[in-house]
């Protein structure tokens, strides 16, 4: 009975330890991303894509609110997940659902292939945090897996936006 519990608490573990690495992969966009101002968020506005009329420094001024976001609502999720699984998975779906109201506003081609591709990691990590609160031991291993690929996905736009 004893040996029950710390083996429950080590899926817990990995949980939590990948979503703090997928949330210390969630950073701002660009260089001077913690600076951002009207002037770097228009730069560039007079060159929309000939498909979306979204300027690419429009997109990323959207993808990078919306990844500082992410990164703090990953941690908070993080936090519940060791006391309250279910509440972790919420707060994930809520991440979620913001996240995919901002890539809803990206149109320019280069950002939004890669903000989709992100948003569809993003739906998997949250399929895969649920099965690890049904079960512990695979759920919390497919989501450490799922970790490289999400902090791909957001490098990916950083090097795109940088």
């Amino acid at each position: 009975m004893r040996l029950a519990r710390p083996t429950r608490l080590l899926p817990a573990a990995i949980l939590a330890a990948s979503l703090i690495a997928v949330a210390a992969g969630c950073t701002a966009i660009g260089p001077d991303a913690a600076s951002t101002s009207t002037a770097q968020a228009t730069q560039g506005a007079g060159s929309p894509t000939a498909s979306s009329g979204q300027t690419k420094a429009a997109a990323c001024q959207i993808l990078g609110s919306s990844l500082q976001s992410l990164s703090t609502n990953l941690q908070s999720a993080y936090d519940k997940y060791s006391s309250d699984p279910q509440a972790a998975v919420t707060a994930l779906q809520s991440v979620s659902a913001s996240f995919q109201a901002s890539v809803a506003k990206v149109s320019e081609p280069g950002a939004q292939a890669l903000a989709a591709k992100a948003e569809a990691d993003l739906q998997t990590l949250i399929a895969d945090t649920k099965d690890a609160v049904q079960h512990p031991i695979t759920g919390a291993a497919k989501v450490a897996k799922l970790v490289p690929t999400i902090k791909a996905d957001i490098t990916k736009i950083g090097s795109y936006c940088g």
